[in-house]
C-alpha cells in the first residue's frame, strides 16, 4: 500500500484540442470514449470504457500503475474542484487507489484511499517523491469491495483542501498547484471503476487564506528594538532581541510571562496577525503563543504546546475563559528546536486561525479590551519569536459573499425571504449560511458545534416571546440543535436544543461551566423525521420562562437574567437544518399566558418527578395562579376539588407498578398548563410478579451452554492531575469487592476476572484489546467502571487516572468504548457504569421490553448498560454501589437477568440518593432483545 516510490507510466499523447464549457477544465462521464482514454487487454492490465464506466484492472503484484487523462490546462492563479467517483471492485483492502494532477515537468499531486479506510497525500516535485500526509484512518471512506468513494481536489489560494464524499479530510497550504492533465493511480493488483471524472472553475470565496488589499501597521522582524519591546535580565525571566529574533525565557516552574507593545487597529474591518514562533526549550506540553486585545489584565490568547495543542481564551480581570478548549492538531510542529507560523485572522466577524498555512479553527469575533499586542508563556521554557505581521484590510468588510450583522429591534419578524436584518452568510469547508427559497439553511461539515449568531436589541424587563420553526434536511437523529439566546460570548449564553429522537434540553453556559437546567427529556410532541417541521416558543411571563414545541406547553423554569444581546442557532456534528422562520415580540394584554401550577404533594420536586410509595391511593395538592382566573383543573382528566384561591386537591388512585400522574390547569380564556410526574407503587408483599420465568426448578440447572464469563473490573481513585479531585480509595475498594462477589458466588472463573486499578487510558485499551482475542460468539462480558466522568460538547467520557483535564487528553470516550463493543463477539454484553454523566452512553432513554423465559434471555444476544446517573453528577460515595453489591450478595436464585438487577436496585437508588440510575440497550452494536444472565454457583 505505501510504497508508490516505482509506477509503470502509461502515457497517452494527444494534440487534440478539447472545447469545454466555460465552467469546465475537464468533464467526463465515460458515456462513450470520446475524450480516448487508453484501452487495453495486457499481462499487466485491463482497461477498458463500458456501460458508462472506465474499468481500470492491474495485475501487476509489485508495482503500481498510473493512467493519465487527455490534456487541458489549468494555469498557476486558477482555482479549481477536481472530483472523481471511484468504485473499488476487487483487490486487497490496504492496496491504495485515487487520484491525482499534474504539471507538464511531471511535478504531481495524489489523494489515494483504501478500501479499509484511509487515506495519503503524496507530491512528486522536481523529480522527488515525498509524502506529505501520510496514511491515516477516516470514517467517511465507505470500505470493502464494491463500495464507491468520491474524491475531491479543491484549490482556493494556497489552500488545497482533499475530501471524501463531500466529508473535508484535511487542508494543506501548498503552492504552484496547477497542471495539464489528470489521472488514476493504483497500487498493485486490484480492480476499479470509475463513473466520472470532472475539474470545473472555482472563484475565491470568502474563505481566503490571504487579505489582499490591506495596510501593513506592524512589520515586527526585530532586526531593532525600534517598537520598544521589554528587554529585561532576572531571576524570574530573560527578553533579549539578539540576531533578528526576540528571545523569552521563563526561568521559573510555574506562572506565566508576557511583552506586549502598543498597536492600534481598526476592529471594524478585517485584519490579521502572523508571527512565527522558535520553541527552544522546555516541557513539550507548556504552552505559549501570542495574546492581543490586551488592557491591563484584560486579553485574549492564542496558545500552542510543542506535544501539538492549541487553544483559544479570553482573560477577563486575570481570569481565564476558555473559547476553544485545548485541542490536538497535526498541523502543528512538535518538539523542541521546531517552528510554527500562527496566524489568525477576523473575517466576517469570525476569528479564524491557522497553524503553518492550515486553518484550523474558528470563533466568533469579539472586541477588543485595549490595543496591546504581544506574546506569552508559561512555565520553565525558551521560545523565539522570529517576526510578527499585523495587516489591516483597507476596504469595508461587505463583499458579495457575507453580510455584517447588525442589531435587530423588536418586534422581529424574519421570514428570510431576504437578508435585511444582517445574518452572517458564508460558506467554508467547515459549514455554510446561505438564504435559500425562503429559508435560512445551516450546513454543519464536520464534528463540533457552531453557532449562527445576531445580536438584538431585547429589554428582559418586558415579558416576550421568542418563537422559530426547523426542519432538519439531513443528519443522525441523535445530533443536537436548537435556539440560542441571551449569549454574551461562548462561556456565557443559555440554548434550548431538540435532537429528533424526541428530546429536548434546557442548557446553561456560566463562565464556561454547563449546566443541564432541564436535562434531556422525552416529548412526544417533537417530530423525529427527516424534513419535518419542529416549532420552538419560549414565553417570558413574570418571572418564568415557558417553553413549547408544536404550540404545546412541555416545561418551565424560572427566569434568569441575560449574559449578552446575542441571539441565533446553534447546530452540532454533520447535520443540514433550515430555519423557517424567526420571530421575536413583547407580550401585549391580548397574549393569554396560562396558569402557573405549583405542586406540594407528593414532593415530586425533589425527586425529579419521580416518587415510590405503597398506598393503593395518593394524595395530590397544589396551586394554580392565572389572571383570566381558573375554569378547571384535572388530573389524569378526573377533576380535582378546587377552592376560590387556586387551591387544589384529589385523591387518585394507583396500579402497581408505575403511574403516570398529569396536572392540567385551564384558564376562562382556554389556556392550559401540564405538569407530569411519575408515582410507583410497590406491592406490601415480597412477591414479584415480573419474575423471570423458569421452566425447570428455580435452582435446577439450565443446559443452555452459557459459555465463558469474563469481566474487567475498572477503579479510578487516585488522578496525575491536581485539579481532579481524588475519591479516597472508594472505586478501588468497590472493584475489589465486586471481583470477591462475582469469582465466589457466581460463575466467573477468576483466571477470566481482570481488576485494573487506576489504569491510564492505554491500559484500558489494551485490556480491551485482549478481549476481543479471547471472546467467542458463545461467551458473556460485564464490563464495570467506577470514577470520575465527565459531559463536555455533548461527549461523555470516562477520567483514567493520567486524564489531563486541562487538554482534555487522555479521556477515554463513549464512542471508543462502543467500537470496543463492536469488535468484542459476545453473546451477551453488560456495562456498568458508576460514574457522573454516566447515562450519556445511551443514544435515548428508552428501554426495551426483555422476555421473561431466562432460556429465551439467553438465546438472544444482548448489549445493555446500567448507569448510575443520566446526565448527571453522582455522590464519591456512592448509593448505587452500596445497592448492586448488596443484591449480588443476596440473591437467592440461580439465575438473575440484569433487568431483574437493575429492578431491584432502581427504588433504593431513587429514595436514598439524588441520582436515577439508568437500563437500556447500547445502541447499533447487536442488540437483539436478549440480557445478561448472572448464574449463581
Amino acid at each position: 500500500m505505501k510504497d508508490f516510490k516505482k509506477h509503470i507510466l502509461i502515457v497517452l499523447l494527444l494534440f487534440t484540442t478539447f472545447c469545454f464549457s466555460q465552467d469546465y477544465f475537464f468533464n467526463d462521464d465515460f458515456n462513450d470514449n470520446s475524450k480516448k482514454w487508453y484501452v487495453g487487454n495486457t499481462n499487466n492490465f485491463d482497461l477498458k470504457v463500458f456501460n458508462g464506466r472506465y474499468y481500470y484492472e492491474y495485475k501487476n503484484t509489485e508495482k503500481n500503475l498510473l493512467i493519465f487523462s487527455p490534456k487541458f490546462k489549468i494555469n498557476t492563479s486558477d482555482n479549481f474542484e477536481m472530483e472523481s467517483s471511484i468504485q473499488k471492485i476487487s483487490g486487497v483492502q490496504d492496496y491504495g487507489y485515487g487520484m491525482f494532477i499534474q504539471k507538464e515537468n511531471k511535478d504531481r499531486l495524489e489523494l489515494t484511499i483504501t478500501s479499509n479506510g484511509y487515506y495519503q497525500i503524496n507530491q512528486k516535485k522536481n523529480g522527488s517523491f515525498t509524502t506529505i500526509h501520510k496514511w491515516t484512518k477516516s470514517e467517511d471512506i465507505k470500505k470493502g469491495n464494491y463500495a464507491v468513494n468520491t474524491l475531491k481536489i479543491k484549490k482556493n489560494g494556497t489552500i488545497i483542501s482533499f475530501y471524501v464524499n463531500n466529508k473535508l479530510l484535511i487542508s494543506k497550504s501548498i503552492s504552484e498547484v496547477y497542471g495539464n492533465s489528470a489521472g488514476y493511480i493504483i497500487n498493485r493488483n486490484q480492480k476499479i471503476s470509475i463513473d466520472y471524472l470532472r475539474i470545473k472553475k472555482a472563484t475565491k470565496n470568502s474563505y481566503n487564506n490571504n487579505i489582499t488589499s490591506v495596510n501593513t501597521s506592524l512589520n515586527e522582524t526585530f532586526s531593532s528594538n525600534s517598537n520598544k519591546w521589554t528587554i529585561s535580565n532576572n531571576e524570574f525571566v530573560t527578553y533579549d532581541i539578539n540576531s533578528g529574533k526576540y528571545y523569552l525565557e521563563h526561568k521559573k516552574e510555574k506562572g506565566g510571562y508576557s511583552s506586549t507593545i502598543n498597536n492600534v487597529i481598526d476592529e471594524t474591518k478585517d485584519f490579521e496577525f502572523e508571527t512565527k514562533i522558535d520553541k527552544i526549550s522546555g516541557v513539550t506540553n507548556y504552552s505559549y503563543g501570542i495574546m492581543w486585545g490586551k488592557k491591563s489584565d484584560s486579553s485574549f490568547r492564542f496558545y500552542i504546546t510543542s506535544n501539538g495543542y492549541y487553544k483559544f481564551v479570553r482573560n477577563v480581570k486575570g481570569k481565564e475563559e476558555k473559547i476553544i478548549n485545548w485541542k490536538t492538531t497535526s498541523f502543528i510542529n512538535k518538539k523542541n528546536g521546531a517552528s510554527n507560523i500562527i496566524k489568525i485572522k477576523k473575517q466576517n466577524n469570525r476569528y479564524l486561525f491557522y497553524i503553518n498555512g492550515n486553518y484550523i479553527n474558528e470563533s466568533d469575533f469579539e472586541p477588543f479590551y485595549g490595543n496591546h499586542i504581544g506574546f506569552i508563556l508559561f512555565n520553565k521554557q525558551k521560545i523565539a519569536i522570529d517576526y510578527l505581521k499585523v495587516k489591516q484590510n483597507k476596504n469595508s468588510n461587505n463583499n458579495n459573499n457575507s453580510i455584517v450583522a447588525k442589531q435587530m429591534s423588536v418586534p422581529v419578524s424574519d421570514n428570510f425571504t431576504n437578508n435585511n436584518n444582517g445574518w452572517i452568510l458564508n460558506s467554508t469547508d467547515n459549514y455554510s449560511a446561505e438564504i435559500n427559497n425562503g429559508k435560512f439553511v445551516l450546513d454543519r461539515k464536520i464534528k463540533g458545534g457552531i453557532f449562527f449568531k445576531n445580536e438584538i436589541d431585547l429589554n428582559t424587563q418586558k415579558d416576550f416571546i421568542l418563537e422559530t420553526s426547523f426542519t432538519k434536511q439531513t443528519g443522525a437523529s441523535n445530533l443536537t440543535y436548537g435556539l440560542t439566546f441571551g449569549r454574551k460570548n461562548s462561556a456565557n449564553e443559555y440554548s434550548f436544543f431538540l435532537s429528533n429522537t424526541g428530546q429536548y434540553l434546557y442548557r446553561k453556559y456560566e463562565n464556561n461551566k454547563y449546566s443541564a437546567i432541564i436535562p434531556w427529556t422525552q416529548a412526544d410532541v417533537i417530530k423525529t423525521n427527516l424534513y419535518q417541521e419542529n416549532v420552538i416558543k419560549i414565553v417570558k411571563s413574570n418571572q418564568l420562562l415557558r417553553f413549547y414545541i408544536n404550540n404545546v406547553y412541555v416545561n418551565e423554569f424560572p427566569f434568569e437574567g441575560f449574559f449578552g444581546n446575542k441571539i441565533g442557532f446553534t447546530v452540532y456534528d454533520k447535520q443540514k437544518i433550515a430555519v423557517n422562520y424567526f420571530r421575536v415580540k413583547y407580550q401585549t394584554t391580548n397574549h393569554n399566558n396560562p396558569p402557573i401550577i405549583v405542586i406540594s404533594e407528593p414532593n415530586v420536586e425533589e425527586k425529579r418527578g419521580f416518587k415510590i410509595v405503597k398506598a393503593k391511593k395518593i394524595t395530590v395538592r397544589g396551586h394554580a395562579s392565572d389572571s383570566d382566573g381558573i375554569y378547571e383543573i384535572l388530573i389524569n382528566g378526573v377533576e380535582a376539588n378546587v377552592s376560590e384561591n387556586g387551591n387544589f386537591v384529589a385523591n387518585v388512585p394507583l396500579k402497581y407498578g408505575k403511574n403516570e400522574l398529569i396536572v392540567s390547569a385551564t384558564d376562562l380564556k382556554q389556556a392550559t398548563t401540564t405538569k407530569k410526574f411519575t408515582i410507583k407503587r410497590k406491592s406490601n408483599t415480597n412477591f414479584d410478579t415480573n419474575s423471570e420465568v423458569i421452566t425447570n426448578n428455580a435452582n435446577q440447572n439450565i443446559d443452555l451452554g452459557f459459555g465463558k464469563y469474563y469481566a474487567l473490573i475498572i477503579g479510578v481513585s487516585d488522578y496525575e492531575d491536581e485539579s481532579i479531585d481524588d475519591l479516597e480509595g472508594k472505586p478501588l475498594r468497590d472493584a475489589e469487592k465486586l471481583r470477591q462477589v462475582l469469582t465466589q458466588q457466581y460463575n466467573f472463573n477468576s483466571q477470566n476476572v481482570i481488576v485494573l486499578k487506576n489504569p491510564k487510558d492505554n491500559e484500558i485499551n489494551r485490556e480491551l484489546f485482549k478481549l476481543r482475542k479471547k471472546i467467542t460468539t458463545k461467551d458473556n462480558l460485564l464490563l464495570f467502571y467506577a470514577g470520575h466522568g465527565v459531559f463536555q460538547d455533548e461527549i461523555g467520557s470516562w477520567l483514567p487516572s493520567n486524564a489531563i483535564m486541562e487538554y482534555e487528553e487522555n479521556l477515554f470516550s463513549n464512542s471508543s468504548l462502543v467500537d470496543h463493543f463492536k469488535a468484542i463477539k459476545s453473546k451477551h454484553t453488560l456495562l456498568i457504569s458508576d460514574a457522573c454523566f454516566s447515562g450519556s452512553i445511551f443514544k435515548t432513554r428508552d428501554v426495551t421490553k426483555t422476555p421473561k423465559s431466562i432460556q429465551r434471555k439467553f438465546e438472544l444476544p444482548s448489549k445493555k448498560a446500567i448507569t448510575s446517573g443520566t446526565l448527571k453528577t453522582v455522590p464519591n460515595e456512592s448509593v448505587f454501589f452500596k445497592y448492586l453489591i448488596k443484591r449480588l450478595e443476596n440473591n437467592p436464585n440461580k439465575y438473575l437477568s440484569a433487568r431483574k438487577l437493575f429492578d431491584m436496585i432502581e427504588d433504593p437508588v431513587i429514595n436514598n440518593s439524588e441520582n436515577k440510575p439508568q437500563y437500556g440497550t447500547i445502541h447499533g452494536i447487536g442488540d437483539e432483545g436478549g440480557d445478561f444472565i448472572f448464574i449463581k454457583k
